[in-house]
């Protein structure tokens, strides 16, 4: 179901983490913090009730969705761990902290807080994981001409980019002395390419539950990076098709993406 279609925005458990500058494993379920705190779930779901000034008395946490029944509640553990602290003083202090359920749509939509490390990160383990999947295929089916066709596509997407991007391919074709044809073919790789980096970052980015569009402010550099990354993958790719296996993986990446390369090849 769309945004648009549904009241409820979902976010996964990798994006929250990222978008809150956290390791996912420092995240807690409601189970895994009421059994570090000693407490039942329904006693922690309790403290998260709002009192008069809409704040709850026990750790913050986020939702994977912004139902207010919906989701997994996810607990930092730096929540979880300044409550402990709270509960086992011998004179229980005002617990201060910023509690109850947070609205973590605004932590997303605040382009100030889209990190740079959650961008860098986000694009270097597609690349990492699109590098581990091609060299996994060729490892399995070493025949140089099989999958050609999408190599050749993908390779005419960037061809007109692949010697330092569309700076210096416009650079050409403000320079170039041949044919209005030879012009109209870079423009129309270029405009393919663009289209091709924009939509697969779109959904890459949305399936880390990250809701970016052209217009948001970082788009450009989010596109220049896709694009670069996109470049690196298949220069690998050409040199292990013409049998030099050099820079194939020696381990198998953190994290699989599930979003890959689909190019359609024109007939």
């Amino acid at each position: 179901m769309s945004d648009e279609a549904s009241p409820y925005r979902s976010i996964t458990k990798a994006a929250l983490a990222a978008l809150l500058g956290i390791p996912e494993h420092q995240l807690r379920t409601r189970a895994e913090a009421a059994a570090d705190l000693d407490v039942s779930q329904g006693t922690l779901a309790n403290l998260a009730m709002p009192d008069s000034e809409g704040i709850g008395s026990g750790p913050a946490y986020y939702r994977s969705t912004t139902s207010p029944t919906g989701g997994t509640a996810w607990y930092p553990a730096s929540e979880v761990e300044a409550f402990r602290r709270h509960r086992a003083a011998p004179i229980k202090r005002s617990y201060d902290r910023k509690t109850g359920q947070q609205d973590w749509t605004k932590l997303q939509d605040d382009v100030d807080r889209l990190p740079v490390h959650t961008v860098v990160s986000m694009i270097e383990e597609w690349r990492d994981s699109e590098l581990y999947r091609r060299a996994q295929a060729i490892l399995h089916d070493p025949n140089p001409m099989a999958g050609r066709p999408t190599y050749e596509e993908e390779c005419r997407l960037f061809g007109a980019a692949q010697k330092g991007g569309r700076v210096e391919a416009f650079a050409v074709i403000a320079g170039s002395e041949d044919g209005a044809a030879q012009r109209k073919a870079i423009f129309e790789s270029l405009d393919d390419q663009t289209n091709a980096v924009e939509t697969h970052l779109l959904a890459l980015t949305s399936s880390r539950g990250l809701s970016i569009s052209s217009a948001h402010p970082s788009f450009f550099v989010l596109t220049t990076m896709f694009e670069r990354a996109w470049g690196e993958v298949l220069e690998a790719e050409t040199r292990w098709r013409n049998f030099d296996y050099t820079g194939m993986p020696k381990h198998r990446p953190s994290t699989i993406n599930e979003i890959t390369i689909s190019v359609s090849v024109k007939t």
